[in-house]
């Protein structure tokens, strides 16, 4: 937690922490998160408007959708600034024996980790189908 500095080390440790803090650390890495999809679909507006005169409809359409979904070079430190405030609340939660289940920051990642576990389950499952037909041998039906 280098980059906390003295003083923030300092409070993490000296600070009492109750379950409402992670609830507001949660609401804060939310916000984070929203500045960042506010910040695409701004780029996106601006983006169709900046086109020509007469560009038809379906092409500005076109020219928002696609801008809104090009990274933008801040998405990565917005989405590490709310990560580290996850983590901070999760940190919080354990310290302070709040159940899992209560800890604001932990639901919030819920989601993107059932994600990721059922990616990576259904990967492993078509690796191993791919495997086991490489060695099965194709008899003729009779």
């Amino acid at each position: 937690m280098d980059y906390l500095g003295w003083t923030g080390r300092w409070r993490l440790r000296a600070r009492r922490w109750g379950s409402g803090d992670c609830r507001l650390l949660a609401e804060t890495a939310k916000a984070v998160l929203d500045f960042k999809k506010k910040g695409h679909e701004l780029t996106g507006k601006a983006a169709a408007r900046l086109l020509p005169n007469g560009t038809p409809r379906f092409h500005r359409m076109l020219v928002r959708k696609i801008a809104e979904r090009v990274p933008l070079p801040w998405d990565v430190k917005l989405e590490a600034i709310a990560r580290g405030l996850q983590v901070i609340g999760i940190f919080m939660c354990m310290v302070g024996n709040v159940p899992l289940e209560r800890c604001a920051c932990l639901r919030m990642l819920g989601p993107q980790l059932a994600k990721e576990h059922v990616k990576q389950y259904v990967e492993q499952l078509l690796e191993d189908t791919e495997r086991d037909l490489r060695g099965m041998k194709w008899a003729p039906h009779a």
